[in-house]
C-alpha cells in the first residue's frame, strides 16, 4: 500500500540559478524518469530509494517520499506541486519531451561525468550481464551522442549500439566507471552517488583495468581477446591438474567474478562446470587435460 514520509513543505526554487555537480547530477537523474513533468507539476520517482532520497535532499528537503511497496510496484517518488521555476528550468532542456525524443544536452564538460553518472544511475534499464558488460538503454539518438562523448572523455573504445541499447564491455566498463565517478572526493561525502549502483561495478576506485586496451580492429581485437582468453584459462586448468582448489582457479587467473571465469572455461574446455568454485563431478574432472 502507497504511503507517505514525511511533511510536505516548500521546495529549494533555487537549486538551478546555481552550477555545479549536485545541480548536473540531479538533472542527470531527472533525464531518466519518463514524465517528470505534468504543468507545472513537478515528479521524481526511482525504485532505487538511495536515489529518490538524494534529489528530495537536494531539491525540497523537508518534502514528503510517497512509496508503494506492493509486489511488483517498488516505487518510491516525490512531487512538487506549482514548481513553476523547476519546470521551465527543465523545459529548456527538453526534458518535457517524450524520452523518445529527448537528446543529449550541453553539459559543460567539468559536470558531464556528473550529469551521466546520474542519468545511469536512474535508468531502470542499466543491467549488467556480467562484470564485464553494461547495457544503457534509452532512445538511439541520445546514445549514440553519449558513445561519442564516453569515447572522448571516458577513453572507451567505443560501445555497440543496437536500436535502443548502448553495449559496453571489458575495460569499457572500466573506463566508463572510472570517469563517471571521477572526482570521488567530491561526491562521495556529501552523496552525490548511489552505493547500491556503484558497487555493482566493484568496491574500489579507479577501478584497476585487466588487461591492455585493444586495437581498434575487430579482427586484432577478437584474436586477442581469444588469446587472453586462453591463456586464463590455461592457468586455471594448470592449478586444477597439479590438484590445487577448484575454488582459488579463478581468482589465480586474473578473472574478477566466477561467472566469466566459468564462462571463459566452458568456451575453450567444451564442458560445463557451473561457477567455478563449485565441486566439479568427477566425469569433468577426467575431462580437464592440460593445454
Amino acid at each position: 500500500m502507497a504511503r507517505t514520509v514525511g511533511t510536505i513543505k516548500k521546495y529549494n526554487d533555487d537549486f538551478f540559478e546555481l552550477e555545479g555537480i549536485a545541480q548536473w547530477y540531479v538533472l542527470g537523474a531527472i533525464f531518466g524518469c519518463t514524465k517528470p513533468l505534468n504543468g507545472h507539476t513537478f515528479t521524481f520517482s526511482s525504485p532505487n530509494s538511495e536515489l529518490v532520497d538524494i534529489v528530495r535532499r537536494e531539491l525540497t528537503p523537508n518534502h514528503a517520499i510517497i512509496e508503494d511497496n506492493r509486489p511488483g510496484r517498488d516505487q518510491q517518488w516525490i512531487i512538487i506541486r506549482s514548481a513553476r521555476g523547476f519546470s521551465l528550468y527543465l523545459r529548456e532542456y527538453g526534458i518535457d519531451k517524450p524520452k523518445n525524443d529527448r537528446k543529449l544536452p550541453e553539459v559543460p564538460v567539468d559536470y558531464l561525468s556528473h550529469f551521466i553518472r546520474g542519468f545511469m544511475e536512474r535508468q531502470r534499464r542499466t543491467s549488467f550481464r556480467s562484470s564485464e558488460e553494461l547495457h544503457l538503454l534509452y532512445n538511439l539518438d541520445f546514445l549514440v551522442s553519449l558513445n561519442a562523448v564516453a569515447i572522448e572523455q571516458a577513453q572507451i573504445t567505443g560501445g555497440d549500439l543496437r536500436d535502443d541499447r548502448l553495449v559496453l564491455k571489458g575495460n569499457d566498463v572500466v573506463r566508463f566507471h572510472n570517469w563517471v565517478y571521477s572526482g570521488w572526493e567530491q561526491i562521495q561525502k556529501p552523496l552525490l552517488y548511489c552505493p547500491s549502483v556503484k558497487v555493482l561495478f566493484g568496491d574500489d576506485f579507479p577501478l584497476e583495468e585487466v588487461h591492455d586496451a585493444f586495437p581498434a580492429s575487430k579482427e586484432t581485437r577478437y584474436s586477442d581477446r581469444r588469446q587472453e582468453r586462453n591463456r586464463r584459462v590455461g592457468i586455471m586448468v594448470d592449478h586444477i591438474v597439479s590438484g590445487g582448489q577448484i575454488a582459488n582457479a579463478w581468482r589465480l587467473s586474473g578473472y574478477t567474478t566466477q561467472p566469466s571465469a566459468s564462462r571463459a572455461f566452458s568456451e575453450k574446455m567444451g564442458c560445463r562446470c557451473g561457477y567455478i568454485g563449485h565441486n566439479y563431478t568427477k566425469m569433468e574432472k577426467n575431462r580437464i587435460k592440460p593445454l
